[in-house]
Parts: C-alpha cells; structure tokens; sequence
C-alpha cells in the first residue's frame, strides 16, 4: 500500500492532476516500503523451495531461541510491532506467535524507526504503520483494555473520528483500539509508542475490503489485491490531504449589517491563512 500511494501520487502529477500536485507541493512524506525485511525475505525463501507461503510475522533474529526451543521456521525471531516502548511485554517466549523479544527496541528495526520519529518528530503530523489482514483501522491505545486515548491524547481522538466519518472506507472495516477490533491487547506496539512518546497519531490499517476473498493474510487472487488497494486509497488519500490547513466554520450569523463566524483550522500542520493564498467573498442577493 505505500509504494501504490506513492504511483498514485506520482502518476497523478505527471499527469496533470491538480489535487495530487497540491498534494506533492504542500506536503513532505517519509516512506518506509517494509520493515520487516529479513521475515519477507524468509517467506519469500520458503516460497522458491517449496511452493507454499509460510504464515510469519517475525523479524530474524534468533538470538533469543534457545537450542532445546525447536522453534519453526515461522516462529523464529522477535514480532517487530510488539518490541516498541510502550506498555512492552507478554507471555510470550522466543517461539510465540507474538515474541517481544527480551526488552523494548531490542531489534533493529524498531530502533530505526524510533530514530527516524525522533529526528523528524516535528515534521511528521501523522503515521500510517500498514498490516496485512483487514479490513480493519485500528487506533491507540492497543496495549489498554479500557481505552485512555480520549482522555490523554483528545486532540488524536478528534482527528480519528474527523477521518472515519468524513473519508470512504470499505463498509465492512471496524475501527477503534485492538480490543475492539481484532479482540485482544497488543502491547508494546508502535501506534501506542508513537502517540505516548511523540504525540503523533498514528494508525494501524489492517489492510482488506468488502470481498470475501481479502480476509486472509495472504491474498490469493491478483484481482482482489487490486481492488483491495483501489478500495483503500480514499481514506489515505484523504488523511493527505488534512496533512495541511483545513478549514471548519461554525457559528454563521447576521445582525444588522454585520456578518460573523468562527474559522478553525483543522487539519494537521500550522497554518498561515495569508500564505495559502485563502479568499473569503461574501456577496448579498
């Protein structure tokens, strides 16, 4: 989904498309194709010698196994989204499906991740952390039963619903915190680090539509992967778009000859409406 984003940006600026050129001035974004890398590379290994698609989520780091574990091949390694600093830990021992490995930033690849927010923690306004089993939009705090985003980060559960109600998403998708959405706490995982450690929302999409067919990890018709990412791209589209100034008005009125409102910027940067060029015309019949 983010290489697609970024053709989709891409193509829409060759081509003239002027919300997609606004998109690319206005905008700065920081693309992290996959991170798991060396657990992709595994699967992909697995594929070439075997023919079937091995179900792993885990990096490859094996350090933490002990000889007498007799780990499989898709249970070796640490789980990268349960090994970031926020509400870190389990039961899980090197060969669980869910392994956080031995402390918080243990693996590589968390670690660079929290190195890229905290050099760019001022520019970035907003993380997409994309999963591949949905279709779900899964918001902090997922190491929580009983959700405290609301009441410790109120400004995100704004921005959250802001999205959900005003973008288009497949009818199917649940959203909200992992315990209502896939049914279980998620500790030490990046979206609940981000938000707590930098104040930045960030969002776990789980990727999938309305087709039955997309309701696995591995997708097994190309056309479904097709339409699972043509249906996705509105609400990234519009999350985008809200990167910038956004304008809400409220409280409209007329006395006398007086006209008034409040004017709001809701979106996710500051904002200068002088330099975004903003014209306000206000006519009578």
């Amino acid at each position: 989904m983010p290489l697609y984003t970024v053709l989709d940006l891409l193509h829409g600026y060759v081509n003239g498309d002027q919300e997609k050129i606004n998109l690319l001035t206005r905008n700065q974004y920081f693309v992290v194709p996959m991170l798991n890398t060396d657990g992709c590379w595994t699967i992909l290994d697995h594929w070439k010698q075997t023919g079937e698609m091995l179900l792993k989520r885990k990096n490859g780091d094996y350090r933490f196994e002990k000889e007498s574990d007799h780990c499989g091949k898709g249970f070796k390694g640490v789980d990268i989204n349960r090994n970031y600093g926020y509400i870190w830990g389990n039961n899980d021992g090197p060969c669980g499906e869910s392994f956080p490995g031995p402390h918080p930033f243990s693996e590589p690849e968390s670690r660079a991740m929290r190195n890229l927010l905290t050099r760019y923690q001022d520019e970035i306004k907003f993380v997409y952390n994309f999963h591949a089993y949905g279709p779900m939009w899964v918001w902090p705090y997922n190491g929580e039963i009983k959700n405290e985003l609301a009441e410790s980060n109120p400004l995100a559960q704004r921005v959250f619903n802001e999205i959900w109600e005003e973008a288009k998403f497949p009818t199917s998708t649940l959203h909200g915190n992992a315990m209502k959405t896939v049914g279980y706490q998620a500790n030490g995982e990046a979206n609940d680090y981000i938000m707590k450690a930098f104040n930045i929302p960030s969002v776990s999409p789980e990727l999938g539509n309305d087709n039955f067919f997309s309701g696995e990890f591995f997708i097994q018709y190309d056309f479904v992967v097709r339409e699972v990412l043509r249906d996705n791209e509105p609400w990234i589209m519009h999350t985008l778009k809200k990167l910038g100034g956004e304008v809400a008005i409220s409280n409209a009125g007329v006395a006398g000859n007086i006209f008034s409102f409040d004017m709001t910027n809701t979106g996710l940067q500051d904002w200068n409406m002088a330099t975004e060029g903003l014209k306000i015309e206000v006519s009578s019949p």
